[in-house]
């Protein structure tokens, strides 16, 4: 006990605290032109602990349901706003998060596809043309 003591007085201590586990450590996805797109990451602690934290992303088209993380488990809810886009785009970034366990980086890559549509003659894209009619 009394080196334990002495180890506290002078500094030289370790602190083993927990891991915090992710469902998943990386989101990539293939999206049709025009949809959007809603996940989730479920948080927690390693030994089953609390954590706290808050969560943050580092694209503005990718959209957090909320920004605070508390509980034993955590389902960090998050969307993919993809008004604008087109076939061949890109959304790319991550979700940042920070809590009481440990700083967490998740990366996010959304490709944009042309829209498919099942058809007898096999799945083909959906092409979107002006018709000029001539009189």
């Amino acid at each position: 006990m009394k080196k334990r003591v002495e180890e506290l007085v002078h500094g030289c201590f370790t602190c083993e605290a927990p891991k915090l586990i992710t469902s998943v450590s990386e989101f990539q996805l293939q999206m049709p032109e025009g949809k959007k797109y809603k996940g989730s990451v479920s948080l927690g602690a390693e030994d089953g602990s609390k954590i706290k934290g808050l969560a943050a992303t580092d694209s503005h088209r990718i959209l957090l349901a909320n920004d605070k993380i508390a509980g034993n488990t955590c389902d960090l809810v998050f969307g993919i706003d993809t008004a604008g886009l087109h076939a061949g785009d890109m959304v790319k970034g991550s979700i940042l998060i920070s809590s009481n366990l440990a700083e967490k980086k998740i990366p996010v890559c959304a490709v944009i596809e042309e829209e498919k549509v099942d058809s007898s003659e096999g799945r083909r894209s959906m092409v979107k043309r002006n018709f000029l009619l001539s009189t």
